[in-house]
């Protein structure tokens, strides 16, 4: 799995130990360092590793939801 900043609570709900791999992406709101340092936080998490790695639990639906409930929330009050 990834770490994004709205997948934190996502993984912080999964049972560990985890063994993340952070990838390199243009979409992230935080650069590659910040997402694993943010993943090495968590309690749930053992190991993080930055590069790709075929993942065995994919969260892109959950991140994609939360980064869509975000948006939604930032363009709601940039209206009023």
């Amino acid at each position: 799995m990834d770490c994004d900043p709205l997948l934190a609570t996502i993984v912080e709900k999964l049972e560990g130990p985890l063994y993340v791999f952070v990838a390199n992406r243009a979409d992230s709101y935080l650069p590659t360092a910040a997402r694993a340092e943010l993943a090495a936080s968590l309690a749930a998490v053992r190991h993080v590793t930055v590069g790709e790695y075929p993942a065995r639990l994919d969260l892109r639906p959950q991140e994609a939801a939360a980064r869509l409930a975000l948006e939604q929330v930032v363009f709601s009050k940039s209206k009023a």
